[in-house]
């Protein structure tokens, strides 16, 4: 099985010796992924062959034409979300469709099969030129789909993480130098499949919460469950020392989690190697702004943004002069056009309104995360209880680094992807 990034081209051969013409039949789909092949086919592709030594091929492109598919299936999804917030967990489901092809060669006398490729995951990524072609990402040892190191926060924000396997996520960990459990009323998570891969956002309900009155001494282990597997711990808690011992020990703050832990989903006590580091930011002067996009691995990712913020409003009109002389209403009224009325008059009047953004200080390990947001096609912003499309207008980026650019924040230029006047008819 192979995780197509549908944004670079994806290329299937067929290569016989005797082929005159060659045909693909490609089945792209949602739900559950196909144990055999099906007679349903979202293309069916046929080219003549050329030859290649001593044999002869066929080579299609099929990139695009999946890509097509997963953009009509997230945008179904958005259809059906209500409210103004973007239901995410619809939003990440619909970031990847399963897709099966057959191949056919005919040497005269008809189509044979040749391959039948069935369960592959396409997803909205790209590879770089320099990557090569079909580029292959090993599933298997691939838990944080995201290129930067660590994950920066505003304290009280819930944590979010998506990718293209099975995540086993058994740990998330907080300012506490124990081990605590938590009840499933302090903890709301959402969890789901994507085909191979999942999504999560881990969100504790309420404000400052008190601990220690089920940390488990003997066994370190909490009583929240997997949902996945319903048996395995999902929660554990280690220390930070950057809190005093009064906080640390009495309370701590909402979603205030120190890092994500991939465990084996049957063993909790087997750690992967891959620990996340999740920096909180306690002390933001301004309103914090939550950057969504869909990054290089066709995950969804969030970048924050912490310092000040300029919103402007741009309008754009159309003018035409008027006659407005009148017949007299009354004998009694002398003018022949009234002053109060304008020649000069204004219609389709609309309005745009761009935001700027400043990140505030970031490491020079999180360029790659900065360009991943430059190179995305889809970004949202959270902004005014809602969550809204943008358009990032920069188009130069620029990767600092900290020996010669000392503290590194970027500024940028987002455009809200809507007119600021409802105009939708």
């Amino acid at each position: 099985m192979a995780t197509i990034l549908s944004r670079s081209p994806y290329f299937i051969r067929i290569e016989n010796a005797s082929a005159f013409t060659g045909k693909l039949e490609l089945y792209v789909y949602t739900g559950t992924y196909s144990s055999a092949w099906t007679s349903s086919v979202t293309y069916t592709l046929t080219a003549s062959s050329r030859p290649i030594g001593s044999t002869n091929e066929v080579i299609f492109e099929v990139g695009e034409l999946i890509k097509d598919n997963i953009e009509r299936v997230a945008q179904d999804k958005a259809n059906g979300t209500t409210g103004f917030f973007m239901n995410i967990e619809d939003l990440a489901e619909s970031l990847a469709v399963a897709v099966d092809w057959r191949t056919y060669y005919d040497t005269g006398s008809g189509f044979v099969t040749d391959t039948t490729s069935l369960g592959n995951t396409a997803v909205l990524g790209w590879s770089k030129y320099s990557e090569g072609s079909n580029l292959s990402i090993d599933v298997d040892d691939k838990y944080w789909w995201q290129r930067n190191p660590y994950i920066i926060k505003p304290f009280d924000a819930p944590i979010l993480v998506s990718g293209w396997t099975r995540p086993d996520i058994n740990a998330i960990t907080d300012e506490s130098d124990k081990i605590y459990s938590l009840s499933a009323i302090t903890l709301t998570q959402t969890q789901e499949f994507v085909y191979s891969g999942f999504f999560g956002e881990y969100d504790e309900i309420g404000g400052v919460n008190t601990q220690g009155l089920s940390y488990d001494e003997a066994n370190h282990v909490n009583e929240l469950l997997n949902p996945w597997n319903g048996t395995t711990p999902e929660f554990r808690y280690f220390p930070n020392n950057k809190r005093s011992d009064a906080l640390k020990h009495k309370f701590r703050f909402r979603n205030a989690f120190d890092r994500i832990q991939f465990t084996n989903e049957s063993n909790p006590n087997e750690y992967y190697g891959t620990t996340i580091q999740v920096e909180n930011i306690y002390d933001c002067e301004y309103k914090p702004y939550r950057l969504l996009f869909i990054n290089k691995f066709g995950a969804l990712q969030e970048l924050w943004m912490f310092k000040n913020s300029v919103l402007d409003l741009k309008v754009t009109e159309k003018t035409f002069k008027r006659n407005i002389v009148s017949y007299r209403t009354s004998s009694f009224v002398s003018e022949y056009y009234r002053p109060q009325e304008a020649q000069q008059t204004i219609y389709d009047k609309d309005g745009s309104q761009t935001i700027t953004l400043n990140s505030g200080y970031y490491p020079e390990s999180f360029n790659l995360a900065f360009e991943d947001l430059f190179m995305s096609e889809y970004v949202w912003l959270n902004y005014e209880n809602a969550t809204l499309p943008v358009v990032l207008t920069d188009k130069a980026f620029r990767y600092r680094n900290s020996k010669t650019d000392g503290l590194i924040n970027h500024t940028l230029v987002f455009a809200f992807a809507n007119d600021y006047n409802n105009n939708v008819r």
